[in-house]
């Protein structure tokens, strides 16, 4: 679920469409109907939505571990295979200010990735540095001159956090014991 000043927007895969992505939208009208986004069928696990460029932009994982995206607002694009992105958890996306997009996500081998999309193409998949991770990493923009902030459960149960700037990825530092999952977000 996202929103903006006038909408809530429910992106979900639609059990009763093939598990093909949909959304539909509350305003001051009330709910409005089921809008098929694509044919992104065989959704896997739940899609992460953010506002970027204009527009939305979804990330999902696809039965067999395929991540992939797709965005638009009235008129959708894709979905597209984000190359090299297999996962077997929820993936994690962030709008950077400067208008690229961050993806992070648990590899198959349960190390830590991302990416990051400029001009809507997809860069090389990376770790972020020998991290492993326990469960999917949560992802914002930066705060304090960074450009992006990462935090994840380590193979040791505790939470991780890394900050993106001038092209790389800075130290992790030890934050707190873990739990289940993250979450995180910055104000701006």
């Amino acid at each position: 679920v996202i929103a903006d000043d006038t909408l809530t927007h429910y992106i979900f895969p639609n059990g009763n469409d093939g598990n093909n992505l949909a959304t539909t939208t509350h305003g001051k009208m009330g709910w409005g109907s089921t809008v098929k986004l694509a044919d992104a069928g065989d959704v896997a696990i739940t899609p992460t939505a953010i506002f970027a460029g204009g527009g939305i932009a979804i990330v999902d994982v696809k039965v067999g571990g395929q991540v992939r995206w797709l965005y638009g607002s009235e008129l959708w694009f894709g979905p597209f295979d984000v190359p090299g992105a297999l996962s077997s958890h929820r993936v994690a996306l962030a709008a950077l200010a400067n208008g690229n997009l961050m993806l992070a996500f648990r590899g198959l081998d349960g190390k830590l990735y991302y990416a990051i999309a400029s001009n809507k193409q997809w860069g090389p998949i990376a770790q972020v540095g020998t991290a492993s991770t326990l469960t999917a990493p949560a992802v914002t923009r930066g705060v304090q001159g960074a450009d992006a902030e990462i935090v994840w459960i380590d193979q040791s149960g505790f939470v991780q956090h890394a900050r993106w700037s001038q092209g790389q990825w800075g130290p992790p530092t030890q934050v707190a014991a873990g739990g289940g999952s993250v979450a995180l977000a910055t104000t701006y």
